[in-house]
């Protein structure tokens, strides 16, 4: 799967290099064989989907995910999807520009290494912290405010 991931971000290189590039026949003509030769090495579903994104005019249509993030909308990703393109399961679709999302090389291995989130308390640090006894407040009774009746005082005169 990393292969067609690579050879699709390369596709999508070089048809931006075709687009924008002013360049000589050679060079035009030498970058044309090399995406024939990427578009043979891509499978039919994935190259289907990308061929049918270029057309919409979704350019790039393959853009890195980076920090939970897609890379050609800028959108936040929602949570299951950055999971699964963390595990590397597949590219996914942006559920926002619809490109397709791939990591790059070495952002997916810290959740495959098993390493913990820094950002997280390990568990065996809030075990400890939930064995340990709690220490009694000081509590000191407030002040009761004195009472003034509700009543006005017309109510209280009984002169009447």
């Amino acid at each position: 799967m990393e292969e067609a991931v690579r050879a699709l971000a390369d596709l999508a290189a070089i048809d931006q290099q075709l687009t924008t590039a002013a360049a000589g026949e050679e060079f035009t003509r030498a970058i044309a064989r090399r995406r024939t030769a990427l578009r043979k090495r891509i499978p039919g579903s994935l190259l289907e989907s990308y061929d049918s994104l270029v057309r919409m005019g979704r350019r790039p249509a393959v853009v890195p995910a980076s920090n939970a993030h897609c890379g050609g909308c800028h959108l936040r990703l929602p949570p299951q999807l950055d999971s699964s393109l963390r595990r590397g399961q597949s590219l996914c679709p942006c559920p926002h520009c619809r490109r397709l999302l791939f990591l790059p090389n070495g952002a997916g291995e810290d959740a495959k290494a098993g390493e913990p989130d820094p950002r997280r308390r390990p568990k065996k640090e809030l075990a400890v912290r939930a064995a340990r006894p709690r220490r009694a407040r000081s509590v000191e009774p407030r002040p009761l405010a004195a009472k003034t009746p509700s009543v006005p005082s017309r109510a209280l005169d009984s002169r009447g």
